[in-house]
């Protein structure tokens, strides 16, 4: 479920709220969160605007891959007893200017945290067997990431 909407603050200050419900169950086990968005645009004057934005996110799925393009091998797998959801908070923002009414320019960077990672270069995805909701050869490493 997601719930969002804008609002006008005044006229040089605009926000974009929203609140994104995750539910999973998988293995008996039920996993759920609430990830709150939030984005700002402050207007300088008509053609520059400042922009930031906020976003927690979880993720049930993971992606096990040993490279960093996508192959046939690669596999998505479930949260489980032992491989907990990933959560992640991102932080972003820009400075955006109009150009002669054709041309948007625009300079943005982000920083992301990222909560309960785990590690599958030890291991090729060919090598994981995901039988009946059970995942073996997963090495899992807890910890934190920026």
């Amino acid at each position: 479920m997601y719930f969002e909407d804008n609002i006008t603050i005044n006229y040089f200050l605009k926000a974009n709220v929203g609140l994104h419900y995750s539910a999973f169950m998988v293995e008996n086990q039920f996993y759920n969160s609430l990830q709150p968005r939030l984005g700002l645009r402050l207007l300088i004057n008509d053609k520059l605007s400042f922009k930031a934005g906020f976003a927690a996110m979880s993720q049930n799925i993971h992606l096990l891959s040993n490279n960093n393009i996508s192959l046939p091998t690669d596999l998505w797998v479930p949260v489980t007893k032992r491989i907990k959801p990933m959560n992640s908070n991102q932080y972003s923002a820009g400075v955006f200017y109009n150009l002669l009414n054709t041309i948007d320019l625009s300079v943005e960077g982000y920083y992301k945290t990222m909560i309960i990672w785990w590690n599958t270069r030890m291991v090729h995805p060919s090598l994981v067997r995901v039988q009946a909701g059970k995942t073996k050869y997963i090495w899992v490493v807890a910890g934190h990431m920026v």
